[in-house]
């Protein structure tokens, strides 16, 4: 429950420097409603341009999962063993951005839409920042499966 509220928290403070838009291919809603479970994450931390450390976990003994309605809502919930946790959001596509606003956390978070499909989805967010004259870069890659 403890990565969740973290990496939660750690998405929303980095909504601001994620919720710019691109200009990249459109990503369809039509593959997003519906139930999705994590199965694994991949976290990157560079040094400039230099992968400083890499950190991969498959989804086994705990997962985040969204259910996305086609009414724009949705739950964003993190399970770990009998514990869980949900959090109602709204959720919109622009470009390639999935946006996530929660009226009881009173934040938005922005991922990128790698890939979806029917049957798969691919999210990352990356958090940039500079720390003594270096820039730093930090990238979660989250791989989910619809169930």
């Amino acid at each position: 429950m403890k990565r969740f509220v973290k990496l939660f928290a750690g998405l929303l403070s980095m909504a601001a420097v994620l919720s710019t838009v691109s200009c990249e291919k459109e990503v369809s809603d039509t593959n997003l409603v519906g139930k999705w479970q994590s199965t694994s994450i991949v976290e990157q931390s560079y040094e400039g341009d230099k992968l400083i450390g890499e950190y991969s976990e498959s989804c086994i003994e705990w997962y985040i999962g969204f259910n996305f309605k086609d009414d724009g809502t949705c739950q964003l919930m993190e399970v770990e063993g009998n514990d869980s946790e949900v959090i109602s959001c709204e959720w919109v596509l622009m470009g390639n951005k999935l946006i996530l606003s929660s009226k009881e956390a009173d934040e938005s978070v922005s991922y990128e839409v790698v890939a979806i499909t029917a049957s798969s989805m691919t999210l990352k967010m990356v958090e940039e920042y500079t720390s003594d004259g270096v820039k730093n870069k930090y990238v979660s890659t989250i791989y989910f499966s619809k169930i």
